[in-house]
Formats: C-alpha cells, sequence, structure tokens
C-alpha cells in the first residue's frame, strides 16, 4: 500500500455535539495539529501494520471517560471506508471485605469493595442455591474518578446455630464473578433474646403500687385511732373547701334603710 496516498482518522463520537479527533495520519505520516487536547501524548499507529492494512489505533493511559463509539476513516487508492468501534472500560474490584453484627433480629453480613468500573451486580445465595438477596440491600457509589465502591448486607437468623452463604459479585466489563463462599458457626443461646423488659417494668410497677397501697391503709388507721378532738383530715380539707366558696351575710332592711336616711 502507497502510505503517501493514504488518509487516516480516527475520531470519538460525541451526542449532541462534533466529534472529537483522536489521530490523524497522511502524506505519510502523523498529523496531530486537530488532535484534541485529552489524547495528547496518548495515541499511536503501527506503521508496519498501515503498511499492510491494519489501520489500528493504540491509546495509552486508558480512563473511564475514553468510553464510547471511535470511528475511522480511510481513504486510500483503493477505495474509502469509514467503521464504528466501541470501546469498553473496565477496572477490577478489590478483594471483597467482610464484617458482621449480632442481634436479635440475626446475624447481619456485610462485603464491602471497590475500585471497580462499570458498577457490578450483586447476588446473596444460600446453602441450597436460593437467591436471599432480597433479605439485605446493596449500595453503589462513585468517587471522584467514577470508580464504584460497593457495600452489601444480608441478615440471616440460621434456624441450626449454623448457616453457609455465598457473596457473588458480577462485573460487566472485565473478569469472571467475583465468589466468596461464607460459613456461620454460632454458639448455642447466642440469638436468644434477652428477658423481656416490659415484664421487669411491670412487676416494679406492680410492687410499688402495693407499697402505696400499705402506706394508705396504715395512714387511714392511725387517723381513725388519733385524739378524740383531734381533727381528721378529710375534715379539714372540707372545711378548707367551704371557706373558699362562702360569701358575706347581707344586712336586715331595717339597717340599710337607717343607713338611707342618715
Amino acid at each position: 500500500m502507497n502510505l503517501q496516498r493514504l488518509t487516516l482518522t480516527w475520531q470519538k463520537e460525541r451526542a449532541g455535539a462534533e466529534a472529537l479527533v483522536v489521530h490523524s495520519y497522511y502524506y505519510g505520516r502523523d498529523q496531530l495539529e486537530k488532535q484534541d487536547e485529552a489524547y495528547r501524548n496518548r495515541t499511536r499507529l503501527d506503521p508496519k501494520g498501515l503498511a499492510w492494512g491494519n489501520a489500528s489505533l493504540t491509546l495509552r493511559d486508558v480512563r473511564m471517560q475514553d468510553e464510547g463509539v471511535y470511528l475511522c476513516h480511510v481513504t486510500s487508492e483503493l477505495g474509502r471506508t469509514s467503521e464504528p468501534r466501541e470501546l469498553r472500560v473496565g477496572a477490577t474490584f478489590s478483594e471483597p471485605q467482610l464484617t458482621f453484627n449480632l442481634s436479635s433480629a440475626g446475624v447481619t453480613l456485610t462485603v464491602h469493595t471497590g475500585g471497580g468500573y462499570p458498577a457490578a451486580t450483586v447476588r446473596w445465595l444460600d446453602e441450597a442455591g436460593r437467591d436471599v438477596t432480597a433479605e439485605g440491600a446493596t449500595e453503589q457509589q462513585v468517587d471522584e474518578q467514577g470508580l464504584y465502591h460497593v457495600t452489601s448486607w444480608v441478615t440471616v437468623l440460621p434456624a441450626t446455630h449454623s448457616a453457609r452463604l455465598t457473596f457473588v459479585l458480577t462485573p460487566r466489563v472485565l473478569g469472571a464473578p467475583i465468589t466468596r463462599p461464607l460459613s456461620l458457626q454460632l454458639s448455642p443461646g447466642l440469638l436468644d433474646p434477652p428477658a423481656s423488659c416490659l415484664g421487669v417494668r411491670l412487676a416494679v410497677i406492680c410492687a410499688a403500687c402495693l407499697f402505696i397501697l400499705l402506706l394508705a391503709v396504715a395512714f387511714l388507721h392511725h387517723l381513725h385511732q388519733g385524739p378524740a378532738g383531734s381533727r381528721p383530715w378529710r375534715k379539714v380539707e372540707e372545711e378548707e373547701e367551704q371557706k373558699e366558696i362562702s360569701c358575706p351575710i347581707p344586712a336586715s332592711p331595717s339597717s340599710e334603710q337607717a343607713g338611707a336616711v342618715s
């Protein structure tokens, strides 16, 4: 192939905007004046490959932003062609880290992994292979670099103080699924609920009421056995209430008339 008559341009499509120039080649050499700044010093063509009809582009330091559809435009003495190529970017997730928490509701297992791209799918399987993912929840957060961090948890209540679960994280691009089997072995009584706080409170309240009732009976008995001239507490209370509602006695008619005459 005559490379002097070869024109080659790689572009990246953008929604609603003009395509970015990734790499250009014509007149037998690279022409990078119009190359987008995001691809500066990151692209390379193989001259020997071009001579044999291979227009492949090498892209270094791949980033999440590089993902997308690229167009290869070729014009040569044999004709003109344009071919789309999709670039998918992926980053592997870190080794999952396990933590657990015990409560009266059961055992909550939490797995955290991060640094992956794109988002992955998470499943929890019991020892029979049934999907128990709905017994918990999964959160995926994106950091400033565009990488995903996954936190997933599930709560189980082992019926026989033991259980086996499997955590499965499936990347959408790179690598095989990450599968981690987990085995639980609990001591008998570890998850038994504590004594009812309500029952304890009711017992304390009943004891207090009984004590107050005994005090009241003793007090009334003391008043009943007091000196003859003493006045019961209830009687004093009634007299105080009568004073509060009493009113002065009106003057006789003769007194009013005498006052009017004077």
